[in-house]
């Protein structure tokens, strides 16, 4: 009995030790931004210039693991630590300050990120980063200040028709349980291993590699209005890659990507080997599928993974549903151009059946738990949930953050916190839906008649589109750019079947296409997948089918086959 107690006694002096080394962490990196943001605030002053009215230093404090395997054999397998600082100081006030401005020494705002930090928690070390980064900051931001009040006296505008340069927001106070990489570090090598050890069975496939990718960052935030901000973000990630040839030379690519908020949200391992098992078949099939025989325009229904990529590029890519401010510019500076989708407030945007809102609260999604989803933005304000953007086709507004636009004027808390340090303007969680939604069986139907009407004899079938060649040292996926299909199938009007092709490329999907749409399926799916550092969902239908969209023969070059056969072959 004395021996249990002295046990118990033993784990609760353990336990509050830890959550003090904790606290006294916290206390270091808290009091070291704090301390040197104050500062500056009052001693940044040079001349005749304005000191600082705002400053915001954040320091990421995240821990990493990445794996690599190659035929069951481990290439590499890394755990670090990694510290960065971001921090964004502004010279002005509110309404008119450096940013926003084209042509000064800086280009658009006076923030920076991803400058190193140290490791240990050295109160000094820590602040003479801070220092050493927020005294350049502000000498380049006197320097646009200046060149930016000039430019504003050489254009013929009223002071009436501008907007302000940063809005206001009320401070707000947020400590998340600061979170720790937790996972077995001999169990997803072997993960790996086995994984990648599936590719020895398929000699045709010339390259494979299975990575696997953890992170969990805590991110400190303290700004000149008194928010201060512990959050905390995470992901994990699980990535396959084959390449292979056709006899004619194309080459041929598929990936599968996994995405969860934790390493024990990832499907299982099981789960994962067949998927790889049907990716490696299909790939091994392409390499004598039939070339596109001839240019098309007519009906494509994108399902699954290409759907979700479909809208998450034309919507959430450049000019899309985030908000843009249209600069000051320096004479004789070059223009960019702004959001034009923004002077689609109150018109239709696309298919009255469509609606998108965004959810950045919803944590899962039919038993998916959905990586999308924050709590609060990087400027210290809570994004608003069920936000309507599309209503019924009709543009209602645009996700947005502190910089005023023309017609968003406030911030709806989109401006997130990156994984590796930094900051974004970015989609969580997304929701698309179909209004008139049917069964996938009927929908097909639908589809088939419509091809008919037009007086075609077949229609395109897109499951996924070619990525960028994911791994663990390059985790930051982008858009997929939507012109490479690799699983695209060719559907024939009389009889239903299915023909996969090779060789086709989408030479055109214009904003305009989503007015057209054909029909969509009334399940839904989540997608979970990186929009750079920052993790995105959107929920969207399992298909949609839209008309008039143009697939070609790609004729880019063709690589030449191997020499010597693959050693796989020769065993």
């Amino acid at each position: 009995m004395k021996l249990s107690k002295y046990i118990i006694y033993i784990a609760i002096s353990f336990f509050s030790m830890s959550l003090s080394a904790q606290s006294t962490s916290d206390e270091v990196v808290f009091k070291a931004l704090s301390d040197e943001m104050s500062r500056s605030l009052t001693d940044l002053k040079l001349d005749k210039y304005k000191a600082p009215f705002f400053i915001a230093n954040y320091m990421s404090d995240a821990q990493l693991f990445n794996a690599k395997s190659s035929l069951g054999a481990l290439i590499s397998s890394k755990e670090f630590p990694m510290r960065q600082l971001s921090y964004r100081l502004m010279v002005g006030d509110y309404a008119f300050n450096d940013e926003n401005f084209v042509g000064g020494s800086r280009s658009y705002n006076s923030g920076g990120s991803n400058i190193a930090m140290p490791i240990e928690n050295d109160y000094y070390a820590i602040r003479r980063s801070i220092w050493s980064a927020l005294d350049r900051s502000y000498k380049t931001s006197i320097d646009t200040y200046s060149q930016k009040q000039t430019a504003i006296t050489q254009q013929n505008s009223e002071e009436s028709e501008r907007l302000d340069d940063y809005s206001r927001t009320k401070p707000v106070t947020l400590l998340m349980p600061a979170g720790k990489l937790k996972y077995d570090k001999a169990l997803w090598e072997k993960n790996i291993k086995d994984v990648s050890a599936i590719f020895k069975n398929y000699p045709n496939i010339q390259s494979s590699t299975v990575d696997v990718f953890f992170i969990n960052n805590n991110t400190y935030l303290v700004n000149s209005e008194t928010t201060k901000i512990r959050y905390n973000i995470g992901a994990a990630c699980f990535f396959v890659n084959a390449t292979t040839q056709a006899a004619d030379g194309e080459v041929l690519r598929d990936q599968l990507l996994y995405y969860a908020p934790s390493n024990d949200q990832l499907p299982t391992v099981e789960k994962i080997k067949a998927d790889v098992k049907q990716m490696a078949d299909a790939l091994q099939a392409r390499r004598t599928a039939s070339i596109i025989e001839e240019a098309y325009q007519g009906p494509v229904v994108f399902e699954g993974d290409a759907l979700a990529e479909l809208f998450g590029n034309k919507l959430f890519g450049w000019n899309g549903l985030l908000t843009t401010r249209e600069p000051l510019y320096a004479v004789g500076s070059s223009r960019g151009s702004n959001n034009k989708i923004e002077n689609k407030i109150g018109k239709r945007l696309c298919s009255e059946n469509i609606s998108i809102v965004a959810l950045p609260a919803t944590k899962s999604f039919a038993g998916t738990p959905l990586i999308g989803s924050f709590d609060i933005d990087a400027e210290g304000v809570v994004p608003t949930n069920n936000l309507m953007l599309v209503d019924k086709g009709i543009l209602r507004t645009l996700l947005s953050d502190r910089v005023p636009t023309q017609k968003v004027k406030e911030s709806n808390g989109h401006f997130r916190f990156s994984m590796f340090g930094g900051y974004q303007k970015s989609p969580g969680v997304i929701d698309i839906s179909y209004a008139k939604g049917q069964s996938y069986t009927d929908f097909i139907k639908g589809i088939t008649a419509e091809t008919a009407k037009n007086g075609l004899d077949y229609f395109y079938i897109i499951r996924k589109f070619e990525t960028a060649n994911l791994s663990a040292n390059n985790i930051q996926q982008g858009n997929s750019g939507l012109t490479k299909p690799i699983a695209i199938f060719k559907v024939s009007v009389k009889t239903g079947e299915e023909k996969m092709i090779r060789c086709a490329n989408i030479s055109d999907f214009p904003m305009l296409s989503l007015k057209y749409a054909l029909g969509g399926t009334t399940e839904q799916f989540a997608y979970n997948t990186l929009r750079w550092s920052l993790p995105v969902t959107y929920i969207v239908p399992k298909a949609m089918a839209f008309n008039d969209i143009s697939i070609e023969k790609d004729n880019a070059p063709k690589a030449k086959l191997p020499v010597v056969e693959n050693p796989l072959a020769v065993k």
